[in-house]
Parts: structure tokens; C-alpha cells; sequence
């Protein structure tokens, strides 16, 4: 029944991130369109393209990272792993999985913290568009957890499979 939530939980969060991250890459080509059709035929750029395109960029690199994470798209170095029995090397695995899990949720809760410091002080960008700075960075914290609950899901069910591996 867990696990099956856990399942639940971790797919729905992947999808959701997945989309998040595409609405945030069609708003990025849109916003790169309209600057280059403003800089090249109007001859005049919007002067945030910059700005909101860098946010953007972040926003889909930590909405887009449990749906990498599911589709084994992040890198992994495994030249010497390779090299291991079955065993060793799901037990390295679990082991990497684990303290990656350990390091996501250390940056999410320091991501977190320094939204709520922004969003507590007020802090604006220095640019003409004056962003609250809570706002785009809430794209961290949030990528972030959902990428934890999908590690953590990944290792529930890579623990499962342990007892099975024969040496």
C-alpha cells in the first residue's frame, strides 16, 4: 500500500515537473521570438529577454530533474561499477542513490530557506524589471523535492530488487 502511494506520488510529481518544465520552454522560445523579431525587424529588444530567459532556463533544469531521473537520462559514471558483480554493484547503486538523496535534501531545505528569506525581505532583482527574487528561485526547492521523492521511490524499489541478486 506504500509503495503504491509512494508509486502514485513520485509519477504524479514527475508528470507535473515534466509539464511545469515544458510550459517554461515554450514560454522561454516564445520570449527568445519576440526579442529577436523585436531586435532584427522593429530594432528594438525587450529589455527583460535576458532576464526572464536565465529563470526560465533554471526553472526547467530543476522542474525537468525526477523526470530524467525516471527515464535514466542523468549521468551516471560507471567504468569501474561495470566491473562489479550484480550484487556489488546494486548494493553501490542503493549506496550512491542514497547519499545523492542525502545531498538533494541538504540544497532543497538551503533553496528553501533562501526563498523564504527573499520572499520575507522583499529582495528584488537589480535590473529594470525589479523580479522578486522569490519567485524565480522557488523553481529550486521545488525541482528539488520533486526529485527527492523520486529518488526516493528509485530506492525502494532497487532495495526490492537486492534479495532477489544472487553473486
Amino acid at each position: 500500500m506504500v509503495n503504491n502511494l509512494l508509486r502514485v506520488l513520485a509519477d504524479g510529481l514527475t508528470v507535473l515537473g515534466e509539464n511545469l518544465a515544458k510550459l517554461c520552454f515554450v514560454a522561454l522560445m516564445g520570449l527568445v521570438t519576440v526579442d529577436v523579431f523585436g531586435r532584427y525587424v522593429l530594432g528594438n529588444p525587450t529589455k527583460v529577454a535576458d532576464e526572464l530567459s536565465g529563470y526560465l532556463l533554471v526553472a526547467i533544469t530543476f522542474f525537468a530533474a525526477a523526470y530524467t531521473l525516471k527515464k535514466g537520462m542523468h549521468i551516471r559514471v560507471d567504468i569501474l561499477v561495470d566491473r562489479l558483480s550484480i550484487r556489488a554493484r546494486k548494493i553501490w547503486v542503493l549506496a550512491a542513490d542514497s547519499i545523492g538523496l542525502v545531498f538533494i535534501i541538504i540544497v532543497t531545505w538551503q533553496s528553501l530557506k533562501l526563498v523564504m528569506f527573499n520572499l520575507e525581505t522583499g529582495t528584488r532583482s537589480a535590473t529594470p524589471l525589479r523580479t522578486l527574487m522569490f519567485i524565480p528561485q522557488l523553481g529550486v526547492p521545488v525541482g528539488l523535492a520533486m526529485l527527492a521523492v523520486a529518488v526516493v521511490y528509485q530506492l525502494v524499489r532497487e532495495s526490492k530488487d537486492l534479495p532477489k541478486v544472487k553473486k
